[in-house]
């Protein structure tokens, strides 16, 4: 119990099926119950919309008062790429048939049979966002061996592969609609952090110096993330994005709410006649402003920099923010939400062709690179290989490794196999995988699809900076570090 009780643990505390195949199929409470009465975990998922749950898990160890935790989560995702998903579920149908001697998998495997024998694929996965995105997922198989058992949950693996699961541990959770609910509170939205403070606190959330027009318009947009650059603009470790947004308001003057999760640049351009009265930006992670005159008011407040306006981000789930914000500090509530698309937004009126459009070159989008930092993401590795820090790996490489390792391993009391000898360690899955020729820091960015696998050379440092998501395997002691180190 101990293995899966700290993995369930830290997925909670740590501050990173079906036949219907749409979001109907996560709405709706879930129990996965693991261990014995008196030493058990017990998980509640309750999801109220697609992007809307409520994640409790009760545990009762020896005896002791039950302990809870609870955690809402409000900005669960659907999944675009299911590669890693499918690549745990692959690895576990693989490894059914094997003994497994941890007990606590040995229960999650068990209960996984009827379905790991028909060879399930993934249907669709939402992203729980906690602690981090990809850490936590939901996810419906196809075909289902009970139609009791609509959602399975994927916590992230915090060990290398294993006789059981690889990336993540797959938890099968059955629904109970209409079945204990009264034990679980229902969903409440996270109260507006403007809410949360203090009155004195809340003057603060103010432009000191902006003196409204008489007549104006508030303008809203915004989206969870925009489009993917080669750098990043903070240390959260993942890639800055960049939204352009193009306004056009020659009636009255404009003043912009804009808010994504993500860290993004936000390049404002306008028409002649457009003028834009102050700005307002805000999201988790850092916002920045390109494209506006040094002297329009502007104001940004994110969760991270603890801004005395709280955050917001522009999303159809997250509207509610907006009019309290709005009338606070402008007086009066948003007119339009424009969502951002692609990267791209247009606020206003339709833009006619041949229309002069200004971008003040006071502030420039790149004026924001941290060129002390490396290129972000596959843009970071490419350049690394150019600049030869890194070289591409290949399937010599993961027999040097297979090789390194058996060679300093200690014999093992194992019989040989006719025609094969005895058994050894399995070569390393090259994904993505490059070899670390000099000192490296690893780029941000390195999740999901864009994880990698490493190889430091003997007598080259190990690598600094957030691996992300990767392998690394280092010749220098003989380990490796990363969910994926064992994957055959």
């Amino acid at each position: 119990m101990r293995i899966v009780f700290r993995l369930l643990l830290a997925l909670l505390i740590c501050p990173p099926t079906y036949a219907v195949a749409d979001g109907a199929a996560v709405i709706g409470t879930f129990e996965l119950k693991l261990g014995t009465p008196d030493n058990s975990v017990t998980l509640h998922l309750q999801c109220k919309s697609e992007s809307n749950c409520v994640l409790i898990s009760t545990t009762q160890r020896n005896g002791a008062p039950p302990g809870q935790s609870k955690q809402i989560l409000n900005n669960v995702r659907p999944v675009d790429n299911l590669n890693e998903a499918a690549n745990a579920l692959t690895y576990a149908i693989r490894q059914r048939s094997q003994p497994i001697k941890n007990r606590e998998y040995g229960e999650l495997m068990n209960r996984l049979q009827p379905v790991l024998s028909a060879s399930p694929t993934i249907d669709k996965c939402w992203d729980l966002n906690y602690p981090l995105p990809g850490y936590m997922l939901a996810c419906t198989l196809s075909p289902s061996a009970s139609a009791n058992t609509p959602i399975y949950l994927f916590g992230t693996l915090l060990a290398n592969c294993g006789e059981a699961f690889c990336r993540y541990v797959i938890s099968p959770m059955s629904r109970i609609d209409g079945l204990g609910q009264a034990n679980l509170e229902p969903i409440k939205p996270t109260p507006d952090r403007n809410v949360r403070k203090k009155v004195d606190q809340l003057s603060s959330c103010a432009f000191p110096d902006l003196t409204l027009p008489d007549d104006f318009a508030v303008f809203a947009t915004g989206a969870y993330t925009g489009r993917t650059l080669d750098f990043q603009i903070d240390q959260s470790g993942h890639e800055a994005t960049q939204i352009d947004v193009v306004v056009n308001s020659p009636n009255k003057p404009v003043i912009l709410m804009l808010g994504a999760y993500e860290p993004t640049i936000w390049n404002l351009i306008r028409t002649e006649n457009t003028r834009i009265a102050a700005v307002l930006a805000s999201g988790y992670h850092r916002q920045a402003i390109a494209g506006l005159d040094d002297n329009v008011p502007k104001l940004i407040s994110t969760y991270e920099n603890r801004g005395p306006c709280g955050y917001f981000y522009v999303a159809e789930d997250e509207l509610n923010k907006l009019n309290p914000l709005s009338r606070r500090i402008f007086g009066r509530p948003v007119d339009i939400v424009y969502p951002a698309e692609k990267g791209k937004a247009s606020i206003g009126e339709p833009v006619a062709a041949g229309a002069k459009l200004i971008s003040s070159p006071d502030t420039r989008v790149d004026s924001f690179r941290d060129m002390s930092a490396p290129l972000a993401g596959r843009a970071g590795l490419e350049d690394a290989v150019r600049k030869g820090i890194l070289r591409v790996a290949t399937a010599a490489d993961a027999e040097a490794w297979a090789n390194a390792v058996a060679q300093n391993a200690p014999e093992t009391d194992v019989p040989p196999i006719a025609g094969q000898g005895r058994p050894r360690l399995s070569k390393p899955y090259l994904h993505n995988a490059y070899v670390v020729l000099k000192s490296f820091v690893f780029p941000a960015g390195l999740y999901g699809a864009n994880s990698a696998t490493f190889f430091v050379l003997k007598g080259v440092p190990k690598p600094e900076g957030k691996p992300g998501h990767s392998s690394v395997y280092d010749f220098n002691s003989l380990t490796c570090q990363g969910a994926m180190c064992q994957v055959r």
